[in-house]
């Protein structure tokens, strides 16, 4: 049943609830209960298969409780919004409902909503659009692309090569998705329509890496459309990858004078506002989502984040384990809670939350790797080691482990080991990791007393991106090694001036981040 199985059962158990509150329904109720059997039938008739069940299930209670189900007529046509969008929220796509998508007349009358033109359609084009659409809005696309293609063969709508470019542009046939929504753009000037094709190219472009042009795809949306704020909501995520923090801030905060209770643009605009270097106002930002929904545990991780990077560690500690004292199972919260913990020197408390998590989840690749390297700042490596081979078969992120084995390896002194450790995880094309391997290795020719070789990495690390406290001091020690004074002199003065951050500090962001 794949999908839509979990989902009706759903919806059969919501029927059962509501037969138990009839039974001893007050007047005043039954018209409200009658009110949500008419919205479940209406949910119902998306899932295909199971339809019928549930429709003499429903009937039985109409009948039984001698109930009046209320008949909505049609929503009128409404050309300033004739259909919703295709997408909605990148990575969290709404579904696309029946009963508010009017399209535009393909015969060239005035109004012609999308019912109308189903049912003008040959039986066969529109059983096949009518279950296309199903599996579509069921998320089930390989299916609602054969039965789209078969409307395609007797019906050569603008409609259908929309949806049907939709569900190509989910399966990642990028070329011949774009050969649908071409058709679109040609047959058609419909606001809507076109505002929903330019919406499945620009998920197209996010899908090939092309942030630059997709951000420019969802600026023409919210200028086509300015009221569709998850638009406005995927240009703010554009602009975030791409670095644009203010546009990125301009465009969530365009969704709040809307909406000021859209919680994932409240939080986003906090993110936004954090790496524009605005703790301040990002946390202002936060505690205004905060006080619409305090339980949020979004918005109370990203509390405790802006506490810590206002200089509030105690406070932002106590956000943080209460936070994962409440969800044994979200693994973000653990990571972070452990993290301040392992900051605050508390690795034994660390250690002890980790091992908490792993009794309820065994063997989970990422706390693996964080509870080894737990253990490596608490100044066991006998006891990280067996952890970190643990975790390495089904990691997702081998290079960071090999940092931790290396690390383990010039705990022990043994660093012909680490170098070779180190090395499988400069080939890493991250630069955050590779920087961090670099400077471990360099280390480690560093303790072989290497001097020459170590200089050549740690400038390599250097240069991988923002002054680093570790990797100054780390120069300045190996140019005074090398005799050169004045540049070791420099190089501490540099040091110094940075907040002191250590290599294993900087292991224990990569893992906690994964």
């Amino acid at each position: 049943m794949g999908v839509f199985e979990p989902a009706f059962a759903q919806l059969f158990r919501a029927v059962d609830r509501v037969r138990v509150q009839l039974e001893n329904a007050s007047p005043e109720l039954r018209p409200y209960l009658a009110q949500e059997l008419r919205s479940l039938r209406q949910l119902s008739e998306q899932y295909i298969d199971y339809w019928m069940e549930l429709e003499e299930q429903i009937i039985e209670l109409t009948e039984t409780f001698e109930l009046q189900v209320p008949v909505e007529d049609p929503a009128p046509f409404k050309p300033e919004s004739s259909i919703e969008p295709m997408w909605g929220r990148a990575q969290n796509a709404e579904s696309l409902s029946l009963e508010y998508d009017p399209i535009a007349d393909e015969q060239d009358t005035s109004e012609f909503d999308l019912a109308q033109a189903v049912f003008s359609w040959p039986e066969e084009a529109t059983t096949q659009f009518r279950r296309g659409l199903a599996y579509y809005d069921l998320l089930m696309f390989e299916p609602a692309r054969k039965a789209l293609e078969e409307a395609l063969k007797s019906v050569d709508s603008v409609i259908v090569h929309l949806y049907l470019g939709a569900v190509l542009a989910v399966e990642g046939q990028a070329v011949t998705a774009r050969g649908h929504l071409e058709k679109v753009f040609e047959g058609t000037e419909d606001e809507s329509l076109v505002t929903a094709a330019l919406e499945v190219d620009a998920q197209l472009l996010l899908q090939h890496g092309d942030l630059g042009q997709a951000c420019r795809s969802y600026q023409v949306i919210t200028e086509r459309m300015p009221e569709y704020l998850d638009a406005w909501f995927n240009l703010g995520l554009c602009q975030a990858r791409l670095g644009n923090y203010k546009a990125a801030e301009q465009a969530f905060s365009q969704i709040l004078v809307t909406d000021p209770r859209d919680i994932e643009a409240c939080l986003l605009l906090s993110s936004v506002q954090q790496y524009s270097q605005c703790p301040e106002a990002a946390y202002q930002t936060c505690r205004f989502a905060l006080d619409q929904n305090p339980s949020h545990p979004g918005l109370r991780l990203q509390q405790s984040r802006l506490l810590y990077q206002l200089g509030e560690h105690e406070a932002s500690l106590e956000v943080a384990l209460r936070l994962s004292d409440e969800d044994l199972h979200d693994q973000r919260v653990l990571s972070w809670a452990v993290w301040l913990q392992l900051k605050a020197g508390d690795s034994d408390a660390a250690i002890g939350r980790l091992k908490r998590f792993l009794s309820l989840h065994k063997n989970e690749p990422t706390v693996l790797l964080q509870l080894g390297v737990a253990h490596l700042l608490a100044g066991n490596p006998d006891m990280a080691e067996p952890i970190l081979w643990c975790a390495l078969p089904h990691s997702r992120d081998k290079s960071i482990l090999w940092l931790a084995l290396g690390a383990v390896s010039a705990a022990r002194h043994q660093h012909l080991e680490a170098q070779k450790r180190f090395l499988r995880a400069v080939r890493d094309t991250r630069a955050p990791v590779r920087r961090l391997a670099l400077y471990q290795y360099a280390m480690s020719l560093q303790a072989l007393e290497q001097f020459e070789e170590a200089d050549k990495y740690l400038h390599a690390a250097h240069i991988l991106g923002s002054p680093n406290a570790a990797i100054l001091g780390a120069l300045a020690d190996n140019a005074l090694q090398l005799g050169r004074t004045e540049e070791a002199q420099k190089r501490r003065i540099q040091a110094q001036n940075l907040t002191a951050v250590t290599s294993f500090s900087e292991l224990t962001d990569a893992g906690r981040d994964r």
